[in-house]
């Protein structure tokens, strides 16, 4: 019995990376904490095809040590075929501290549309303060596909 070739990991450009990065994933963001550790934390995102903007609960821990520290991973990944994923590299901004009725509410606005939250969700949302973080991308390294490749075998791109 064969095994099916199975092409090698190639990087995703144009607009199959704006559409992935546009999708309903859950991204990883990955900070440094107090204690010098990774703290990697879920969160949902809005990408405007620029910056990736995430929303936060006035509670969380990641958003004051983003204040500290801004520089910051985002990992999102598909994790059935066609594996698709990115790692963007970048720098955090508070865009806004905990606020009732800020410029989050607009991007609010676009991530429930995307996740297809039901709007009983949003407008329990809106009734408490939110962070807005902008992450800056440094870089966007992205492939699609998976297969481990043979001794000096590289991907291009």
């Amino acid at each position: 019995m064969s095994v099916p070739s199975v092409p090698a990991p190639a990087p995703l450009k144009g607009a199959d990376l704006e559409a992935f990065l546009n999708g309903r994933w859950i991204a990883r963001l990955a900070l440094i904490d107090d204690e010098g550790f990774p703290y990697v934390v879920p969160v949902s995102y809005d990408y405007d095809g620029q910056d990736f903007w995430v929303i936060a609960a006035r509670r969380v821990r990641f958003a004051r040590m983003l204040e500290q520290r801004p520089a910051c991973a985002l990992s999102i990944a598909e994790d059935a075929r066609p594996y698709r994923r990115a790692l963007v590299r970048g720098h955090a901004e508070i865009a806004e501290r905990p606020n009732l009725g800020g410029k989050w509410v607009e991007h609010m606005h676009h991530m429930s549309a995307r996740y297809c939250n039901p709007r009983e969700y949003y407008e329990q949302v809106m009734g408490y303060p939110r962070w807005l973080i902008r992450i800056v991308p440094k870089s966007i390294v992205s492939l699609q596909g998976f297969r481990y490749l043979d001794p000096g075998e590289r991907v291009e791109g």
